[in-house]
Order: C-alpha cells, then structure tokens, then sequence
C-alpha cells in the first residue's frame, strides 16, 4: 500500500434469471472462470456502508475503491502499468465488466443477480485475498479548478466519515485512523502541473503524481484557487507530511 494514500479495509465472508440483465454477458457453461478472491455481496456491501459515513449532499468528496496488489513494489499505484487493470463480476451463468481507471479505481454497480449467484469480483492481476484498498477523490468546478475553502472541505468531510465509522467496525480500522492532510493529482502526461492563483506550485512528487500539503495560511486567504493544468487523471486526498 503507497504510505499515506490508501486504507485498506476487509472483506467479510461472503439461481440465475431467466432474463438476461442489462449490462451481462452469459458465460459458457456454469462454471466459474478466473473467480478471484473478492467476493462481490459482502464488497459492494462494504462500499455502501462507507458512503453511508459521509455527510448529506452536497460534498466535496467522493468514495472510490482501488484493488490491492499482492506485489504493489512491482507496480507503483499511479505509474503506467502494463497492461490496463480490469476487473470482472463472474457469477456462475453470467459476468458483468467493470470500468475501472489506469490508476485502478472503480466502484462496484448494484447487481441483483450478482448477489443472488453468490459472485466474486475478479481482476486480471494479483490481488491481496478478501481486501481492498479506499481513497477519496475530490469534485473539481470547471476548468479543473478547486478552491481553497473547498480544499479544507474535503479533509474536514474526510475527518466527519472517520468519527462516524464506530470502533467495531475492525474491517475499517485503517480508513479511520488514517491520516491525510494534503492532495494528490495525478496527469496523464508528465507536463501536467498544480496552480494556486496563477502561480505554480512546487509539489512533491509520488509515482509520476505531484502531491501538496493544505497550507491553513492559505486557506486564510479566502479567494485562493488551485488549477490542475495538463490531461488530468484523478485528484484525491493524501497524506502529504510524512
């Protein structure tokens, strides 16, 4: 797990229909292919949960999920890999593709078939077993712009679903005592860069992405505003003093 950037969380243990559902796609005979080691109901449960933590619209912080690499040293989580991260929900009549981005962030779609066929959520690399990684991405106004205030909004949000995870909940222990204090954004291209008020920022630099810290003296500024210049991929919170 890339230190600061990520929590990862636990998952619990985990009659096809006759109508082919939106979206699926029948596999050849009933056995399941490539299964993995997620299991689909007790993921996407998990995912609901956790948004449940948020506060009410409107907010400035989304949930995503990200895969958990068995061997995250080979492969840097921002960096270029490869070969495109896929991932599929394989039932044992039907599977269902899921978008995931080059960074490997997706979120898992409602599929009553999916739970009802008990499915698994495979990937075509290597996976730590029942885990998967969280991160928050942050709504960006047009132009990929972010105020400041807005900044401090999203870490402020992010501290609100921690006080609101309870202490029982062991599976998300690291999502709620992790610590981010900072942004990360991560371009397409290595021409990218971060802009507060015109001005270029002198971010750190993380697997290709470019990290900063919030700056409360900024954020007293009241007006500052921060532009990502160049293809953006995703914006999320991260743990930037370390």
């Amino acid at each position: 797990m890339a230190a600061g950037a990520l929590s990862l969380v636990t998952i619990g243990p985990a009659a096809a229909q006759n109508a082919l559902p939106a979206g699926a796609s029948p596999l050849a005979g009933s056995a399941r292919v490539n299964t993995g080691s997620l299991p689909y109901r007790a993921s996407f449960d998990m995912q609901e949960l956790l948004t449940s933590y948020q506060p009410p619209e409107p907010r400035i912080i989304d949930l995503t999920l990200r895969l958990a690499l068995k061997e995250p040293d080979d492969l840097a989580p921002d960096a270029v890999p490869p070969a495109p991260p896929l991932a599929t929900i394989v039932g044992d009549t039907l599977s269902h593709p899921i978008a995931i981005s080059r960074s490997g962030y997706f979120l898992l779609p409602y599929l009553e078939w999916a739970r009802q066929e008990r499915a698994v959520v495979a990937f075509n690399m290597p996976t730590l077993s029942n885990q998967l990684q969280t991160a928050w991405t942050i709504r960006l106004a047009p132009g990929q712009a972010l105020s400041y205030s807005d900044f401090g909004r999203a870490l402020d949000e992010m501290k609100a679903v921690q006080e609101n995870i309870p202490w029982y909940r062991f599976g998300l222990r690291q999502v709620r005592t992790s610590t981010q204090d900072g942004l990360k954004a991560c371009f397409a291209g290595r021409d990218g860069r971060i802009e507060i008020d015109g001005q270029t920022v002198a971010a750190t630099r993380e697997d290709g992405c470019q990290v900063i810290p919030f700056d409360p003296a900024i954020a007293a500024r009241g007006a500052a505003m921060i532009v990502f210049v160049g293809q953006l991929d995703t914006v999320t919170l991260h743990d930037a003093v370390k």
